[in-house]
């Protein structure tokens, strides 16, 4: 029952991260692991990593599992080594119920990892608008640190957020820590056939009434930072204006029309 496997995983790890509730209230009744201490010490025990049953439990959504695991003493703001929190794997995942029961019961919304990274930078960056939504209301803090949800939500295409994210007076002109902005990152995706932009009914109303239904949800959403106050002024690290990142004419009149 104390045996680890290479990673470090327990018995215990294992079940909660298949959510086998049953199995995890046998080996916690039993004091699987007793050489950490008490059941207490038990369910804040972490692997190689330093995560915690109840970080794997959240990162793979079993509610009841965690319910548990935090009715023995499970810390729901523990770290693991490299800083990521339980709500941190929750919002990585999109598992919004989980999301909301972690904060009810303490989780800190605005903590961040050893990089700097929030929940709210993990909910955007993978594009979970539920998440994002329920953590703005909670207080998340739209511009933490350099790693800006809108930013992260930018480069991976993610629409729905990023309309959010602007909705609730997210910075269009906060430079990352290469310069760029969010212009400059639009722009890119533009050229980048790996990504892909979330087309919405705003990006599709742009296409139709400015370009006759024919822009790409890239190009739309070029379009949409412009309308939406993105500076034509900033320049990067390296000196560039978001322009001449620009590939294409329709793209640079775009620009250059403001």
């Amino acid at each position: 029952m104390e045996k680890e496997d290479k990673d470090g995983h327990s018995a215990l790890h294992s079940a909660v991260r298949n959510g086998h509730l049953d199995v995890t209230k046998y080996l916690i009744s039993k004091g699987a692991m007793v050489n950490k201490g008490n059941n207490e010490a038990e369910v804040n025990g972490g692997n190689n990593d330093g995560r915690t049953a109840l970080r794997s439990a959240a990162f793979n959504g079993h509610l009841d599992v965690i319910k548990f695991l935090i009715s023995q003493g499970a810390d729901v703001n523990k770290g693991s080594n490299n800083g990521w929190t339980v709500l941190h794997s929750a919002a990585f995942n999109g598992h919004l119920d989980v999301t909301e029961y972690l904060i009810s019961q303490g989780a800190e919304v605005t903590m961040g990892s050893n990089e700097g990274w929030t929940a709210l930078n993990i909910a955007a960056f993978n594009g979970h608008l539920d998440v994002t939504e329920y953590l703005i209301s909670q207080g998340a803090e739209l511009e933490h640190n350099d790693l800006t949800d809108i930013h992260l939500a930018i480069l991976h295409g993610h629409t729905s957020t990023i309309e959010k994210l602007v909705s609730e007076g997210a910075d269009l002109n906060i430079q990352s820590p290469d310069g760029q902005q969010c212009l400059h990152t639009a722009i890119k995706l533009c050229y980048n056939s790996e990504k892909i932009v979330q087309e919405t009914d705003t990006l599709r109303k742009i296409s139709d009434e400015y370009y006759k239904g024919e822009l790409s949800p890239e190009k739309a959403l070029v379009f949409y930072l412009l309308e939406n106050g993105a500076k034509l002024d900033v320049r990067d690290t390296t000196g560039n204006l978001a322009i001449q990142y620009a590939k294409d004419e329709v793209v640079k009149q775009m620009i250059l029309s403001r």
